[in-house]
């Protein structure tokens, strides 16, 4: 996925047309990595991540990962998830690499699931240990408020920043 950048505008950042043909390229990306398809590799990849960031902003427009509405989302990851996991279930299917774990977007997300993740994978940008912390439970809070127990969570993108504006930012660099 590339960023959305405010001189080119939206590159791969929009959602699919097609979640379906969508989770097809996939299953056909998975079997080049993995089983070597199309003069591929067998690089044996557990796991795979459907998205990167898709609740980066409040505001579809001004997420440079994600250009859809949540439902848009959700059905994407829905009809994705499903496919690879009749297609590989010895994978390791889930993500979806959430920013900052807002309630907001992944209680709707929780309870909509009808499949489920293998594993929850999330970012955090902080700039204490406590904070860290504290994410760390409350992620494992909401998988198990949603019954997934046995769900991983993966903590898969992490850095230490003050802020992201100004003074702060230049000092987080």
């Amino acid at each position: 996925i590339e960023n959305y950048h405010p001189s080119i505008g939206p590159r791969r950042s929009i959602p699919p047309s097609d979640p379906r043909k969508w989770a097809v390229i996939c299953e056909h990306i998975i079997r080049h990595y993995n089983e070597g398809w199309a003069d591929g590799y067998r690089m044996d990849i557990e796991y795979w991540e459907i998205w990167n960031e898709p609740d980066n902003e409040p505001v579809a427009a001004e997420n440079p990962m994600w250009k859809g509405s949540m439902e848009e989302y959700f059905t994407l990851y829905e009809v994705t998830a499903n496919h690879l996991k009749a297609c590989f279930p010895h994978l390791k299917i889930g993500g979806p690499a959430v920013a900052g774990l807002k309630e907001h977007w992944l209680r709707p997300f929780f309870e909509g699931l009808a499949v489920k993740p293998d594993f929850f994978s999330w970012h955090v940008y902080a700039c204490t240990i406590e904070k860290v912390r504290d994410k760390i439970r409350q992620a494992r809070a909401l998988l198990d408020e949603y019954g997934l127990q046995d769900t991983e969570s993966i903590l898969n993108e992490w850095n230490y920043v003050r802020g992201w504006h100004d003074d702060v930012w230049l000092y987080s660099l």
